[in-house]
């Protein structure tokens, strides 16, 4: 798996929450059973004047763009 995006950080979360949450069909989700890449901006980027400004202005439009790439070896 590849991830191409334009955005300066990838947030890695787990399933640490779901511990026996029934989904769809009746499956049961376990406690690490799932994670999540969530690409943005830095989280703290407003308290760093280093990092790219992540604060949207009124009247500006957010876009930004995230590829996955799926690869069999």
């Amino acid at each position: 798996m590849s991830i191409l995006t334009d955005q300066p950080a990838i947030q890695f979360y787990t399933a640490n929450m779901m511990n026996d949450i029934r989904g769809r069909d009746g499956v049961l989700f376990q406690k690490y059973g799932a994670l999540c890449l969530e690409t943005g901006a830095y989280n703290d980027a407003v308290n760093h004047p280093g990092f790219p400004s992540s604060i949207l202005r009124r009247g500006k439009t957010y876009s930004h763009t995230t590829e996955h790439r799926f690869d069999i070896v």
